[in-house]
């Protein structure tokens, strides 16, 4: 499993600050961006990231504090309100699986990307949804243990189309995965709330995070080639879904005549 193939607990990567909702909610959207900026750009100062996010100076002074606390961002100069910050790449990690035909791969991915602690798991070809997420939420919840109290969350990745729940609508590479409400199963499994996306998306949104290319690309149309062919679309700096839950899905596309 490479960092594409995981669907990590990943923030929003565009300048999107939430400014409706409740004040937590608010508070997690701000962290989520902070995190974001420094991920793409690189070290910032904290007067940096006011202007660059608009967000207010006391808002950032604040989460910062947060996140100094926790382990997850570092300083080049400690005390220095003036000074630079960095992401600490090991001071969290996700626990992420990712859904193959014939296997599942497990790792805890860190917040540079790098993976830990990867396990791959066959799977009989017989096997029930049930018995796949039965297998699926021991896993993580391995990873999880090994992560040792710096877990940030889980993800899921999944080779169909998967709807806002969480739930997946189809997949042609796994058959009878129609209408399985994966996220809600998981998350009554391991009592802690889990991502769960479309396998190529969470690939696009890898690459949002840990290589930067809405820096130099957008919109984007993701395409990725392994048991099948997929696609996922980037637009404004948002990976877009779209009303079916398929956007970038490429399909049966006709080329010239067809008898």
């Amino acid at each position: 499993m490479n960092a594409r193939g995981s669907c990590a607990a990943v923030p929003k990567t565009s300048v999107e600050v939430e400014r409706a909702g409740t004040p937590a909610r608010l508070r997690a959207s701000n962290r989520c961006a902070i995190l974001g900026a420094l991920s793409r750009l690189g070290p910032l100062t904290r007067s940096e990231m006011s202007r660059r996010l608009a967000m207010r100076k006391s808002s950032v002074g604040s989460i910062v504090e947060e996140l100094l606390r926790a382990g997850l961002l570092g300083e080049e100069r400690p005390g220095a309100a003036r000074g630079n910050l960095r992401l600490v790449s090991a001071g969290g990690f996700a626990a992420v699986a990712s859904l193959q035909s014939a296997r599942l791969e497990s790792a805890l991915v860190g917040l540079d990307g790098a993976r830990h602690q990867e396990a791959v798991t066959a799977l009989d070809a017989g096997m029930s949804p049930a018995q796949v997420l039965e297998i699926m939420a021991d896993e993580l919840g391995a990873r999880a243990a090994a992560a040792q109290g710096r877990l940030l969350g889980y993800g899921v990745a999944l080779p169909g189309i998967v709807d806002q729940h969480g739930a997946c609508l189809q997949a042609v590479q796994i058959r009878g995965w129609r209408g399985i409400p994966v996220k809600k199963t998981l998350e009554a499994r391991l009592q802690q709330p889990v991502i769960v996306e479309n396998k190529v998306r969470c690939g696009l949104w890898a690459g949002l995070w840990f290589e930067n290319i809405i820096q130099e690309h957008d919109p984007v149309l993701f395409i990725e080639i392994t048991e099948g062919l997929g696609g996922a679309v980037l637009a404004e700096g948002k990976a877009l879904a779209g009303s079916g839950c398929a956007a970038g899905e490429i399909g049966h596309v006709r080329a010239g005549r067809e008898e």
